[in-house]
């Protein structure tokens, strides 16, 4: 009987994710930053999320017809904050690549 043949990931896609985690990283922190720069001078905290950032960026709002989703995108748009989304997503690509440079290295095999 065969072997199952696994395709390794490339190198270049683990270090695609690995700067893209330090890039949303570091936009989270900046987000962060700017919040508490603007708190400090105005005393106001300003409620930065992703469905400010995405309309102000001119995408449409996503429509969609099943309630749980729905719910669920509204809650990433107008009530978490961007730079909790930022942490969230650097967080899942360093994950990703640590799965993705197990298979380049050869150090897991399953």
């Amino acid at each position: 009987m065969q072997k199952p043949i696994i395709r390794k990931a490339e190198p270049f896609a683990v270090l695609a994710l690995g700067l893209f985690a330090i890039l949303a990283w570091m936009a989270a922190i900046l987000v962060f930053l700017g919040q508490c720069v603007f708190w400090l001078k105005w005393g106001y905290w300003f409620p930065l999320t992703v469905g400010v950032v995405w309309l102000a960026l001119g995408f449409p709002y996503p429509e969609i017809s099943w309630a749980g989703v729905a719910k669920l995108i509204d809650w990433l748009m107008w009530d978490a904050p961007l730079s909790l989304v930022l942490f969230a997503v650097a967080a899942g690509c360093v994950f990703l690549g640590y799965l993705s440079d197990d298979q380049v290295s050869g150090r897991r095999t399953t």
